[in-house]
């Protein structure tokens, strides 16, 4: 089942980076150019509608991964604020593995950690989105 979500998760992040460049290239394409090669209205209304759902869609998975890590924080900290040392040997040893496992980051990582969905890794799929338009721009122009 992990070995499913994981390759879903692999495919849908580089689905979104190519899908969020190639709208970005043609909204930037068709604003600079005039006449044939100008986008019609429908299709630069398509493109933007494309645009902010991959994009909507990439931010939300990283917002819900930030989330699930700021839980993970609270629980920590709420640990640690509590009495629990003071309770029986029993409930010491289960708290102790508990922050054991809240102590480290939990943001959704798939692939032993090569995709970590987090604000960060949105943030690099969007430079590189508009680095790569950039390129193509710049090797249309010559």
């Amino acid at each position: 089942m992990v070995a499913v979500f994981g390759l879903n998760v692999l495919v849908q992040t580089i689905v979104n980076f190519t899908a969020t460049s190639l709208c970005l290239y043609q909204l930037l394409l068709g604003a600079n150019n005039k006449g044939d090669g100008a986008l019609s209205k429908l299709r630069s209304y398509q493109f933007i509608g494309e645009f902010i759902t991959f994009n909507a869609q990439c931010y939300y998975w990283s917002h819900c991964s930030e989330l699930l890590d700021d839980c993970n924080t609270a629980l920590c900290r709420s640990l640690g604020n509590s009495h629990w040392t003071e309770c029986d040997a029993t409930t010491r040893n289960n708290v102790r593995m508990l922050l054991r496992r809240a102590q480290c980051p939990n943001h959704l990582r798939f692939y032993q950690g090569v995709v970590l969905l987090s604000r960060g890794h949105y943030l690099t799929i969007v430079k590189m989105a508009y680095t790569f338009v950039n390129f193509m721009r710049l090797k249309q122009a010559k």
